[in-house]
């Protein structure tokens, strides 16, 4: 079924296309919209995630200086301390 399709290939579950497709047969428009406003609340916090992720990776690869006579890599510490690079 392309419904299915698509609504995978947009991020839905399972369970949330199953809802999907019983509030349609249940003609209950309010409640659809319900659901993917909540989808789409999601899809953004997502994001926002992975942008932060890709600012934070970007600093560390940034701040990165490789020297040969250096007994280990400053990625690498920076990794191990546990701490985001400041940015």
């Amino acid at each position: 079924m392309e419904f299915i399709r698509v609504a995978r290939r947009l991020g839905f579950s399972p369970a949330e296309i199953a809802e999907l497709l019983r509030l349609e047969r249940e003609m209950r428009c309010q409640d659809a919209r319900v659901l993917v406003s909540r989808k789409l609340d999601q899809i953004r916090g997502r994001n926002e995630d992975i942008e932060r992720m890709v600012q934070a990776v970007t600093r560390l690869a940034e701040s990165c200086v490789c020297e040969r006579e250096r007994l280990s890599c400053p990625l690498i510490d920076a990794l191990l301390s546990g701490e985001e690079p400041a940015g």
